[in-house]
C-alpha cells in the first residue's frame, strides 16, 4: 500500500501541530499516519508511539524503541489490527 496524497497532507499536519513531536510517517501497512512523541510523564521522559488517525498509544522509555514499533501499527493500535486483519 503506498501513502495517499491525503496521507501526505496528513502527515505534514501532524508534524505542524503536535508538541513534542520526533518524528512521523505513514504506515505502510495500513496507511495511517503514525508518530513518536515525546511525553513528560509522571516526572520522567519517555516516548510514546502514537497512531495519529486513531489515538491509540503505546509508551516507550527510548526513542529507539518507540520508533521500531512505527511501521506496524497494526500490531499495537487495536483499530489498525482490526482493519488490517480482517
Amino acid at each position: 500500500m503506498t501513502a495517499s496524497l491525503n496521507s501526505r497532507s496528513r502527515k505534514a499536519e501532524v508534524l505542524a501541530t503536535v508538541p513534542g513531536i520526533k518524528q512521523a510517517r505513514v504506515a505502510r501497512t495500513t496507511g495511517v499516519v503514525v508518530a513518536v512523541v515525546r511525553r513528560e510523564i509522571d516526572g520522567e521522559t519517555h516516548h510514546v508511539a502514537m497512531c495519529m488517525d486513531h489515538g491509540e498509544q503505546v509508551i516507550h522509555e527510548t526513542y529507539d524503541s518507540a520508533r521500531r514499533s512505527l511501521p506496524e501499527p497494526e500490531e499495537w493500535c487495536g483499530t489498525c489490527c482490526r482493519l488490517y486483519w480482517v
